[in-house]
């Protein structure tokens, strides 16, 4: 459901941004003052598709912690310590107690 959501609040953001970059174009172009209504809602769009990417990175920050935290209860309950030696083989030997 969250991907779902992500991917609708930057489509959203991403459309707006854009229909507001092309008002904004238009207008200039044009001769004229770029109009107040496409500034905010380029504002508006750029704000909705910051906070899709940040949202998308939270979720993947998240998942990320599950699967570790889900490996290291998996490696807690396969491995039976040994008195005086260290559970990591890159620690470097014995532990001292």
């Amino acid at each position: 459901m969250a991907h779902v959501l992500i991917t609708v609040t930057t489509g959203v953001g991403s459309l707006a941004t854009a229909v507001a970059a092309a008002g904004l174009g238009l207008s200039i172009a044009a001769g004229g003052m770029p109009q107040q209504p496409l500034v905010g809602l380029m504002a508006a769009g750029v704000v909705v598709l910051v906070l899709g990417f940040v949202w998308y990175f939270e979720e993947r920050s998240r998942t990320w912690s599950r699967q570790v935290a889900g490996r290291r209860r998996a490696r807690q309950r396969g491995v039976q310590p040994v008195r005086g030696a260290s559970p990591r083989p890159s620690a470097g030997g014995p532990r001292l107690r």
